[in-house]
This record gives C-alpha cells, structure tokens and sequence, in this order.
C-alpha cells in the first residue's frame, strides 16, 4: 500500500457566537491587557471577570530585607558569644555609615585605573535560595595620603550584596581589634567608612584604610601567618581566602599583613574555602602530608584534592576553569560581573 486515504475531517468553524466564546474573548482581552511586575514593593493585584466567577491574583517577586539577611546570618548570636560579637560589631558599622560627607582626597584624585584580574564573591543562601555578591563596580586605591579606599557601586535594592560589604567592614575592624597587640601579625585599620546616595538606583559605599606598604610573604613568616588566622578563627572569624595577595608582609619589620575581609565567615561550615590557599595538616597526618610553600605561592592546587579530609584549608582563590556556583554550573560571563580595578597612586 503506496498511499493512505485520510480519514481526518476538519471541524466546522462558525463564528456564531456562543456563550462559552463570550467566556474565552473576555478572558483573552483582560490576559491581554495585564501586566506583571517585578516590584517587591507592589501591592499583589487582583481582579474578578465579571460574569465568570474568576479571580487572578499575581504574586510579586519579593526580595529578602537587610534586616532578615541579618537575622537569618546571626541566627546563633544568642548561644554563641564570639557570633554576638561579630553582630554588634556588624550593627556598630551598619549605623555608623559616613553619609555626609565623602573623603575628597580620594574623590579627587586623578590617578588612571590598572585593571586586574577579578575573583568570585560569595553566595547567601536564604530560605534555601542562593543570592549571589553582585556589584556593578569595584576599585582598590592604594595609598592616597597614607590611605586605601575600596570602592563599590551597587543597587539599593541588592540588599545581600549590601550586607555582605557591610559584613567585611565589621570582620576586618574586628579582625584589627583582636590582633592589634599581637608582635608577629597586623590588619590594615579602617578608618571610616561611606555610604553615598547617588540619586539615582545605585549608591556607592566607600571603606578607608590605613595603607600598608607590603611584600610577598616570604617562607619563614608562614608559621606566623597560620597562627594569626588561627586566633581569628578561635573567634569564628574564618577568613577564606588567604592566596598569595592576601597573605603578605609588612616592608619595614616583615610583620604578616592580612588583607581583604571580603569572603571573611563567621563559621566553618559551609567550607567556601579552596584548595589553593594556606591550610594546617592536622596532627595526625604530619609526616604524611607537608604544606608546600612554593605551590602556594604559584596558586597551584595539591596533587590530589582528597587532602581536604586531613587538613584544614584557610581558604584561597578559585581558578576560572573550576569555579562553579552552589547550583554546580560554572560562572561565565554576564553583564553584572564584579569588576575589581587596583589604582596606585603616581
């Protein structure tokens, strides 16, 4: 059998209305007249079909608050005094933000921006939704009148982002409280700190520092640098990202300088660390595992990742090609990629 008759008869199309076609084009024109938006603030609209008994609600897209960022984060302050701490540090910044006035030797300055490369935020999972460190801009300005000035733009309504700014100004002003007095150790102190509206939907916070001329850490100092980063965690100050930029020292006295809060946790757990940064062996394993300092220094990672059961890593920077978000894709490229600019002053 070469050919099949079709036995399909097409409907009969009539444009005699009935009710049910009153129904659907009433339908159609109200669908085709509403919008959705996006603003968290929007009241959640509805509207009942006259005649038809249906109501159509649309539930807005509502972002967490600062506030609950900051309730859900601290959630132990209650049982954990070094977590109460780090709260009242974090709520001493967020109420003491300069917004008055801006540092003009910085503002002013004519110094030409030298890119470099940038590296990842972090992610704040809140009711099991991750929301991502998202910044339209960020520079480094090294040593204005004996001052840095970390420098970001950023949406008022990027309230995780916000507080995660917030939160490395008030690891790092505690960071310097606690290691203040030590003899091997020192933390850039901050000074003040800006929170800029700029009229517009962004706004620009502006952290001011003690600028410390540094070197990279040399093999001797290692020691030191582990049993500072140490204290701080004994403080549930972990600070994850401890690569060869971060961990540093001092050009007049070869003190260890601890730079960049910006990954900086208040616990262990979730580890965002990776396996290119510091890490202790634990006492068990001495002999059989050896922190190699020359592989630290290139930023390459172990031989073999299952080191991570027998050491404790202090955390350090991500290669690009092994990056990948809490949802196991890799980061590529998008419009709103954090952007980190280094300015030294000519």
């Amino acid at each position: 059998m070469d050919k099949f008759q079709s036995i399909f008869k097409p409907p009969v199309i009539t444009n005699k209305p009935t009710e049910n076609n009153k129904d659907d084009d009433e339908v159609g024109k109200y669908m085709g007249d509403m919008t959705i938006s996006s603003t968290a603030s929007s009241p959640r609209p509805k509207s009942r079909l006259s005649g038809l008994g249906l109501t159509v609600s649309v539930d807005p897209i509502v972002k967490p608050t600062e506030e609950e960022f900051i309730n859900f984060y601290f959630k132990d302050k209650d049982t954990n005094e070094n977590i109460k701490r780090i709260y009242e540090k974090y709520m001493e910044v967020k109420d003491n933000f300069e917004k008055e006035k801006t540092p003009d030797a910085y503002i002013d300055t004519k110094t030409v921006p030298k890119k470099q490369e940038s590296s990842a935020g972090w992610e704040l999972v809140y009711n099991n939704k991750p929301y991502a460190y998202n910044v339209d801009s960020q520079t480094v300005t090294l040593d204005i009148d004996g001052k840095t000035f970390k420098d970001f733009i950023v949406k008022k309504e990027e309230y995780a982002t916000i507080f995660m700014i917030t939160l490395e100004i008030a690891m790092q002003k505690l960071a310097y409280d606690i290691l203040k007095n030590e003899t091997d150790s020192i933390i850039p102190k901050i000074t003040n700190h800006y929170l800029i509206d700029l009229k517009n939907e962004n706004c620009r916070i502006i952290i001011e520092m003690d600028y410390i001329e540094h070197k990279d850490l040399q093999k001797g100092n290692v020691e030191n640098a582990m049993k500072a980063l140490d204290i701080l965690r004994d403080h549930n100050i972990y600070h994850f990202d401890t690569h060869k930029e971060n961990i540093v020292q001092r050009k007049t006295d070869d003190k260890v300088v601890i730079l960049d809060f910006g990954k900086a946790q208040i616990t262990k757990n979730p580890d965002i660390s990776s396996s290119t940064g510091l890490f202790k062996v634990h006492e068990d394993k001495k002999g059989k595992i050896t922190f190699e300092f020359d592989i630290w220094k290139s930023r390459t990672k172990p031989v073999s990742n299952m080191i991570r059961n027998e050491v404790d890593f202090y955390g350090g920077k991500k290669t690009k090609s092994k990056r990948k978000t809490r949802k196991g894709k890799k980061k590529g490229k998008s419009k709103k990629t954090k952007k980190r600019t280094y300015r030294k002053r000519k």
